[in-house]
């Protein structure tokens, strides 16, 4: 469940990028950013659950944390090309 949340905040978060960079709102941009995604999104349940696979498996924890974070950055360029492409449509 936790992969889900942070790709999809992830994925979120580009597209929110995308739409401030031309539609500049400094007050808008941080509540939907810091505040709603950076609520929805949660650092420590990442940091929670790598904690749980280091102990078990040192490398598991290592793919764990590299995979997460591959697909979250993955999700918030997708969400930058979406609305990049969608304003050229």
């Amino acid at each position: 469940m936790l992969w889900i949340v942070n790709i999809a905040g992830s994925l979120a978060m580009g597209m929110l990028y995308a739409y401030f960079e031309r539609f500049p709102n400094t007050q808008l941009k941080l509540l939907l950013t810091t505040g709603l995604l950076g609520s929805f999104t949660t650092f420590s349940a990442f940091s929670a659950e790598w904690l749980r696979y280091m102990l078990q498996s040192p490398l598991q924890a290592l793919a764990y944390a590299f995979g997460m974070t591959i697909c979250c950055v993955v999700a918030a360029f997708s969400g930058d090309w979406l609305v990049k492409r969608g304003e050229r449509a």
